[in-house]
């Protein structure tokens, strides 16, 4: 038992860490926590509110990740709407954080950066989507449908072009392949899957730069020791 669990003033016996109320994160109130940027906020209900802001981040990457496949649209609706309301909650308590520290509020914004990358080089992809599929549809032998033809000219197009298959396949035919893989054939290359891509790339983006920002809050941000104001 420490020094301070041993006398009869100390806050809570249980947990002797917890110099007061503003320390305990069972008083906190979450709504001014997450929504009041002008109050202060102590190390304990710092470190909980942002473990639970990381429970509710991850599960919309879960829930994001899962819908992508068949329906990217959804998915990312999901992911920006709820990614960025958990983002405004947890700057406000950064901001919280950094005003009892008595540190710059602006360092905040640090934590903004891997939404604003993510959303940022997710445009950009989304922007490419209708050149790329292009570049699968010419790659996979489609082209433009020809405009209509009569029918005595559409008979012997057709004809010429039945006696040059055939003769193109006596000449040279290709050794069959076997299915790669247990799913044969790979899939054809359609707008919702290259939108699914961009945003599973944009996802991945935002969770590995979150790494550095989380390290940020951790190590800087939750150790800065109160100031106390007269």
């Amino acid at each position: 038992m420490t020094d301070r669990a041993a006398d009869g003033n100390v806050y809570d016996p249980e947990h002797p860490w917890l110099k007061d109320a503003k320390d305990d994160p069972s008083r906190a109130n979450w709504l001014h926590e997450f929504g009041d940027p002008t109050g202060t906020t102590r190390q304990p209900v710092f470190l909980r509110g942002q473990m639970m802001l990381a429970l509710v981040r991850g599960g919309i990457f879960i829930a994001t990740m899962f819908l992508v496949g068949s329906n990217p649209w959804l998915a990312a609706g999901i992911a920006f709407a709820g990614l960025g309301l958990v983002l405004v909650a947890s700057l406000c308590q950064h901001v919280r954080r950094l005003n009892d520290s008595g540190r710059p509020a602006f360092l905040a914004a640090i934590i903004a950066i891997p939404m604003l990358l993510s959303v940022g080089l997710g445009v950009m992809g989304l922007t490419s989507v209708p050149e790329k599929l292009e570049q699968a549809q010419a790659a996979s032998g489609k082209r433009p449908t020809a405009p209509p033809q009569s029918k005595a000219a559409a008979d012997s197009e057709g004809a010429a072009t039945e006696v040059e298959d055939a003769a193109a396949e006596a000449e040279a035919k290709p050794a069959p392949r076997a299915q790669r893989g247990r799913g044969g054939p790979p899939k054809p290359v359609t707008q919702e899957s290259l939108i699914a891509g961009v945003i599973q790339s944009s996802l991945f983006i935002w969770l590995i730069t979150s790494l550095a920002t989380m390290a940020f809050s951790l190590f800087y941000v939750s150790r800065r020791s109160t100031v106390e104001r007269p």
